[in-house]
């Protein structure tokens, strides 16, 4: 049986190119088509009706939310700080950095209530503060007294860790120690941002 050998040779096997084809894409939370843009969540790509209800209803870090995670820490610091002074004039020792860690884990902790589990940088600077308000006047109230000192020097008690390095080496370190350690812990407790929506993203050609 003879071979057509002009149909042989005009045969072509060439690959088929899809270079020029966009690779399709799904939101990671519906699986609807990502068309020409995305957005983006917690490293996730989504659509733009996903989007619209992410954005509803992470919560929203505004000077509101942050005054009111604030009052929630000074209420819980002034609770704590009470506590704190009857627990340091009952014991003393080793015991009184847990509950330096405790001060500052339940003040982050009440900011958190009040924020709605919103953190950040902010968040962070004013915890430690209420943290070392809060254990430096309870200590230096529990190691000092209150007889004769009039009201209004209370709040000057925030000084006493400093001072007395100059006066009293051992108890000014024991007391930085104690500061220092709550507010270490309302540091860590209080990072973190709230995750943000960002886009729309064009997406690669």
């Amino acid at each position: 049986m003879a071979i057509d050998r002009t149909y042989i040779t005009d045969l072509r096997f060439d690959r088929a190119d899809f270079s020029d084809l966009k690779r399709e894409e799904h939101c990671a939370w519906c699986t609807r088509t990502l068309e020409e843009s995305y957005f983006e969540v917690l490293d996730r790509r989504i659509c733009d009706v996903c989007a619209d209800r992410a954005r509803k209803a992470l919560p929203e870090d505004t000077r509101a939310v942050f005054w009111r995670s604030t009052g929630f820490g000074a209420l819980a610091a002034a609770m704590l700080g009470m506590a704190y002074f009857a627990l340091f004039r009952a014991t003393s020792g080793g015991w009184m950095v847990f509950a330096s860690i405790g001060v500052g884990y339940l003040i982050a902790r009440a900011m958190r209530v009040g924020s709605h589990g919103i953190g950040g940088r902010r968040y962070q600077w004013m915890a430690m503060g209420l943290t070392y308000v809060a254990v430096a006047i309870a200590s230096s109230v529990a190691a000092f007294g209150l007889r004769d000192v009039p009201i209004w020097f209370v709040p000057l008690f925030v000084l006493t860790p400093i001072a007395s390095l100059f006066r009293n080496v051992s108890f000014g370190a024991l007391q930085l120690l104690l500061v220092g350690v709550g507010m270490r812990w309302a540091w860590g407790m209080m990072a973190g941002a709230p995750p943000k929506v960002t886009g729309p993203h064009r997406r690669p050609e």
